[in-house]
């Protein structure tokens, strides 16, 4: 063990730079988190299609398979943000921040699939970009924070989490 993790362990509370296995683990683990997400995305989308009777949408041009494409993009790409910033999670407002970053890689990949080009999507569009950025990135965020790290402290303290 060198010593930056024999200090790291010993409960120092400065932020260090994660080792290079500690990078590629984070972002092996934040790959695979889109991952889960995009499948639970698109078993959702299945079970709409099923419901409505259709795997097109017409109205985006866009197919069963190529939105399940989309997610898997999207929700990977922006899984990969949060494994490589995930040092930055054990904070409230560094998990919020975190969640800012990855929601552009996840909702820009679906607004490329459904409106084109960004240089030229429509005011509506961008206005629908940032919006989710600015409003699910720090909510998706604080999400998970509360169910890793704030869970966490919660049962240091002795305290049960509120449900």
């Amino acid at each position: 063990m060198n010593a930056r993790r024999e200090k790291r362990v010993a409960g120092s509370k400065h932020f260090e730079l994660p080792t290079k296995a500690e990078v590629v683990g984070n972002l092996r683990w934040g790959v695979a988190q889109g991952a889960i997400f995009a499948g639970l995305f698109s078993f959702g989308l299945l079970l709409l299609a099923l419901g409505r009777g259709s795997f097109r949408w017409s109205s985006y041009g866009l197919s069963f398979g190529e939105i399940v494409l989309v997610y898997f993009v999207g929700c990977m790409l922006a899984g990969a943000v949060v494994g490589l910033l995930r040092p930055f999670t054990r904070w409230r407002l560094g998990a919020m921040l975190v969640g800012v970053v990855a929601a552009v890689p996840a909702t820009a990949t679906l607004g490329i699939a459904m409106s084109g080009n960004p240089l030229a999507w429509k005011p509506d569009d961008r206005f629908a970009f940032y919006g989710i950025i600015v409003t699910m990135g720090p909510l998706c965020g604080l999400i998970r924070w509360s169910q890793t790290w704030g869970r966490e402290r919660q049962q240091k303290r002795g305290g049960a989490m509120d449900q």
